[in-house]
């Protein structure tokens, strides 16, 4: 949906936009309130959450520890190549950053979640790929507020394509950069 933080989310409205009646729209709206994106007020509504720093620091401690060992199990796993196809992916997108190319955040987002999705994947642990999912919804509304400028960019891709690297040699540890987060 990618609506800002304080958003009113009109029923009739998103109903109608999505195509849905308004019982299973109220079953999402129910369901993102357990998730922590939306609270619903009586008698006024639902709203998409404000975001609180403590959240987000709260958010990246859980990213931390769970993507970590996520990657470390990838690492351990026999089938890895798709790692090293990803990490050429990032390796060019780290190259199209830094020379200031025109580039669509989009398609670049596209990939880190498809990086998200092999990890949660090849970690081979549906409990920690539920953990995951949760997290990342929450760090997913960061990216859409943040400032992005190319040498962060650039930055990201250079690591997710350390991270890639490590996990297609079966380098649990990554002696050679960052810490394992994707």
């Amino acid at each position: 949906m990618g609506a800002s933080p304080g958003t009113h989310l009109n029923e009739t409205r998103l109903a109608e936009r999505l195509g849905v009646s308004r019982t299973p729209l109220r079953e999402a709206l129910h369901r993102l309130t357990r998730d922590g994106l939306v609270r619903i007020s009586p008698g006024r509504g639902a709203f998409v959450t404000e975001i609180a720093l403590r959240d987000v620091v709260h958010h990246f401690q859980m990213r931390e520890a769970l993507e970590t060992h996520a990657v470390r199990l990838c690492a351990r796993a026999e089938e890895r190549s798709v790692f090293a196809e990803l990490e050429r992916r990032f390796l060019e997108w780290c190259s199209r950053f830094e020379d200031g190319s025109d580039a669509d955040d989009a398609d670049y987002y596209a990939l880190t979640e498809r990086l998200d999705a092999e990890v949660s994947e090849g970690a081979a642990n549906p409990y920690l790929a539920d953990a995951l999912t949760s997290v990342r919804q929450h760090l997913r509304r960061l990216r859409r507020i943040a400032r992005r400028t190319p040498a962060r960019m650039a930055l990201s891709a250079r690591e997710h394509a350390l991270i890639c690297a490590a996990v297609s040699e079966g380098d649990e540890e990554e002696r050679r950069g960052p810490r394992l987060i994707t």
